[in-house]
């Protein structure tokens, strides 16, 4: 399957695919082509068609979603802010990609990334547990680096 690149179709026929697709995008006076590209490349992710791409805004930089290759099985998901990590992404690799995802946002990221990377990132802790006996032992626990939720469509 090849890639779509949208920005080679004419402006009608972006609009065109917003409107089949039922997607919440103004065709009308206020048109953001931009933004429509956007929405049907998420859109094509969600569907398993996507194209590799990064979307962000404009204004900040900030990645809004992560749209993946078109052979990739990808899984929607919300990462958790934690007490110990304030930072606003969860920053991850795998096969020589690097990730920025968002923290507190339904996002769309490869299932694969989760299996290999996100799920081997843990922490150990140890807590002191009192015996029978009166002694104090101290057991080994680990914790999930990035917690995170899988959601369903």
């Amino acid at each position: 399957m090849s890639k779509v690149n949208y920005w080679q179709w004419k402006t009608d026929e972006v609009k065109s695919m917003i409107t089949d697709r039922g997607l919440d995008i103004d065709v009308g006076e206020n048109f953001n082509r931009k933004e429509a590209i956007e929405a049907l490349k998420i859109d094509d992710v969600k569907r398993g068609l996507g194209d590799e791409a990064l979307v962000q805004d404009d204004k900040t930089g900030e990645v809004k979603e992560v749209v993946v290759d078109n052979r990739v099985e990808v899984i929607k998901v919300r990462f958790h802010n934690t007490r110990e990590d304030t930072n606003p992404y969860v920053f991850c690799g795998l096969n020589g990609k690097s990730y920025y995802i968002p923290k507190e946002e339904d996002i769309y990221i490869p299932k694969k990334l989760l299996d290999a990377c996100i799920d081997d990132a843990v922490e150990e802790h140890t807590k002191m547990i009192t015996l029978p006996n009166g002694k104090i032992q101290h057991e080994p626990y680990k914790i999930h680096r990035f917690p995170y939720t899988i959601l369903r469509d």
